[in-house]
């Protein structure tokens, strides 16, 4: 399982699941049924917005857990390794980030998702869009071992700079603002931890 979502641990989009777990007595069904559901794509379902730097990881084995829930594609004509490579890009991407601070629910600075809010995110179509879909697990092999560093400092962060530019260059004019608005996740004041700022004409 990856259990954890500690921000000196989850620093780039490739991890490693970090602990063996067994179904506790009287609970085994429950826990089969959760494994049925494991994954090499991993979506966090909380996060600390001014210390979180990943929002979704891509394991190296499917597994499931505790701070993140696991993401299968449905079927598409598109292999689903290449499907999970983009998403989690995606995901990290400031349009990705963006998506995730819009459904925040009750504590906006350490959110808790539902399953119903994640499954709200959109996420690339692969069969509307195979090209992009090629462009990001290509560009998410490119960075995978990248750090990135946490949300505060995404406007400082090239690795989430060269994302972002991928994006842009996979989507076009439909997301030409995608690097403007890494600096507005910075300046958002939950994220921050600063009062917000009066933007410039």
């Amino acid at each position: 399982a990856l259990w954890q979502h500690e921000t000196s641990e989850r620093t780039t989009m490739a991890a490693d699941p970090d602990r063996y777990i067994a179904p506790k007595i009287g609970k085994e069904e429950a826990a089969a049924a959760r494994w049925e559901h494991r994954s090499r794509l991993l979506i966090a379902n909380r996060l600390r917005c001014n210390l979180t730097r990943v929002t979704s990881i891509l394991c190296g084995k499917p597994a499931v857990g505790s701070a993140w829930e696991a993401v299968t594609p449905n079927d598409y004509s598109i292999g689903v390794d290449k499907i999970m490579k983009a998403w989690c890009f995606w995901s990290n991407s400031s349009a990705g980030v963006l998506n995730m601070l819009a459904i925040r629910q009750r504590d906006f600075t350490y959110p808790r998702f539902s399953m119903d809010g994640l499954r709200s995110l959109p996420f690339p179509n692969p069969d509307a869009v195979p090209d992009a879909i090629a462009s990001l697990a290509s560009a998410y092999d490119s960075l995978a071992e990248a750090t990135l560093l946490p949300l505060p400092q995404a406007h400082q962060c090239e690795t989430r700079r060269f994302i972002d530019s991928a994006v842009a260059d996979a989507f076009g004019p439909a997301l030409a603002e995608v690097h403007t608005w890494r600096e507005l996740i910075s300046r958002e004041p939950n994220v921050s931890n600063r009062p917000a700022e009066l933007l410039s004409a």
